[in-house]
């Protein structure tokens, strides 16, 4: 008799946070097989919000409502894997050094800069 493998699904949450759009995507991973669930956008237009390399205080609020929000859908659907990464364009701002940390924090999300 051949028992049958029992293969466990995991749903994890992606936000991306790039140089216009925030955005989520929520997928369900079983074994090999990857199914996205859900995905949702943000219109925040970081990079306009950068000056002199520096991220003014009106694009980190931005930001922070995006993540703060998806942050609570994906505690209503009880996800707790979650991952979130910043593109290019918002890495060289100097805020990632200082602000975004204790920004991102408050939204219990790690913030890695890719």
């Amino acid at each position: 008799m051949k028992i049958k493998e029992v293969v466990a699904a995991v749903v994890y949450g992606i936000i991306d946070i790039g140089s216009n759009t925030i955005r989520l995507a929520i997928y369900d991973i079983k074994g090999k097989q990857i199914e996205m669930l859900l995905k949702k956008k943000f219109m925040t237009g970081l990079a306009g919000y950068i000056k002199d390399d520096v991220m003014i205080e009106e694009g980190i609020v931005a930001a922070c409502e995006a993540i703060h929000d998806f942050k609570r859908l994906l505690k209503n659907f009880n996800i707790d894997n979650i991952a979130a990464f910043a593109t290019a364009a918002l890495r060289n701002a100097s805020w990632f050094s200082g602000n975004a940390s204790v920004s991102y924090s408050s939204s219990s999300i790690t913030l890695s800069v890719a």
